[in-house]
């Protein structure tokens, strides 16, 4: 009957001391869609980029590998901004 008791009071307990959900808002967080950082992180990528492609002819293999670059960083970050993904 002692057992049977300890295991009673030890379920209560952990079902009294369990955390609740946690809250996602913690520590500044905000969704990456409305975050400056990381639309000023997009802006910087995309600069960086340009920056290097207006060194090449417009039609050259490498302006045109930079631009694709360009348009595969710029889905990226549109695909996390719409995801639910936090950013600082």
């Amino acid at each position: 009957m002692k057992r049977f008791n300890l295991i009673t009071l030890l379920f209560l307990a952990l079902l009294t001391f369990t955390p609740g959900q946690a809250v996602a808002d913690i520590g500044g967080l905000t969704k990456c869609s409305e975050s400056p950082a990381f639309t000023k992180r997009l802006n910087a990528s995309v600069k960086k980029l340009e920056q290097r492609m207006s060194q090449y002819q417009a039609d050259s293999p490498p302006s045109l590998a930079l631009q694709q670059q360009i348009d595969r960083t710029k889905a990226r970050f549109d695909k996390y901004s719409r995801s639910d993904l936090l950013c600082g």
